[in-house]
């Protein structure tokens, strides 16, 4: 049963290996912050493989949202509180 698991559940494909990068959809960051500010927030975490602020093609307007692919580290990005402003 290719991507199903016994019971109905779905399986999204391996998992991921150690030394993979983790990708990352940073959502919600305020036009004024850029990427030398973000970089700071995930650097304590593991080293930063790739890491851009989306902005238009046209008009060069900030999207705020952040692709970031980062080391696998210990600790948990997704219960570290940040608050940019």
């Amino acid at each position: 049963m290719d991507g199903l698991e016994a019971g109905g559940g779905l399986t999204l494909g391996s998992p991921p290996k150690e030394h993979e990068p983790l990708k990352l959809f940073v959502g919600q960051v305020p036009k004024t912050v850029e990427e030398p500010e973000l970089r700071a927030i995930f650097e304590p975490f593991g080293a930063i493989h790739e890491l851009v602020v989306l902005k238009d093609r046209t008009t060069g307007a900030h999207k705020g949202t952040a692709p970031a692919a980062v080391a696998r580290a210990g600790g948990s990005l997704a219960t570290y509180p940040v608050a940019l402003t």
